[in-house]
């Protein structure tokens, strides 16, 4: 998604950092995505072990 379709997204209401934040935040799950589609991934069962989360 293009940043114009972003911010045509927002209420009317939004305020300059609503912007930034929707568009950094649109650029951080691309970055993710990548990564993910090229194997860059940490399985979830070593980050529950990292953690110390789960059941």
């Amino acid at each position: 998604m293009m940043e114009r379709q972003i911010i045509d997204q927002l209420p009317a209401d939004a305020t300059r950092d609503d912007v930034l934040y929707r568009i950094g935040e649109h650029k951080e799950i691309e970055s993710g995505l990548t990564d993910s589609d090229a194997g860059r991934t940490t399985p979830v069962e070593d980050v529950v072990t990292e953690f110390g989360t789960g059941p």
